[in-house]
């Protein structure tokens, strides 16, 4: 009973915070506005914010490739946004929601940086299957070879 009750309280003081806070909840739908390499910036009901992939980080000589790639992608479409804190995402797009972080390691658009995202070990075995493939920033060009 004890256990119940401090669940309970736990659980208000959580929801309580985030009406409080105005946090966003996981997966409703933004409008994508802008794209750049690793970083988007989203809005939906008049609130507009600059977030980027959780465990993507684009080498700069790899910027302009890696825009293109998400604007290719991504477009204005609408996305659904996975929170991992007030500033990293996954995002998903489309009925089957493609995880598009994994996408961009899997395709060599970007290398794969340790944040504590939940699809973590997706994210490292897409990075290795680019590695394995050359491609993208492992190709041998990228790689100065």
């Amino acid at each position: 009973m004890k256990i119940a009750n401090t669940y309970y309280f736990l659980l208000s003081f959580v929801l309580t915070a985030a009406i409080i806070l105005n946090l966003t909840p996981l997966f409703y739908k933004w409008q994508v506005v802008s794209i750049a390499a690793d970083t988007i910036e989203v809005k939906r009901n008049n609130k507009t914010l600059k977030v980027r992939l959780c465990g993507v980080e684009v080498p700069p000589t790899f910027q302009k490739t890696s825009r293109e790639y998400l604007q290719n992608i991504l477009g204005k479409k609408s996305v659904k946004l996975s929170f991992v804190d007030n500033s990293k995402v996954e995002v998903f797009i489309g009925k089957d929601e493609k995880l598009i972080n994994k996408s961009m390691l899997i395709d060599g658009m970007a290398k794969y940086n340790s944040d504590l995202c939940p699809s973590q070990s997706i994210l490292r075995t897409a990075q290795e299957i680019a590695k394995w493939e050359k491609i993208g920033v492992w190709s041998s060009e990228s790689q100065g070879l």
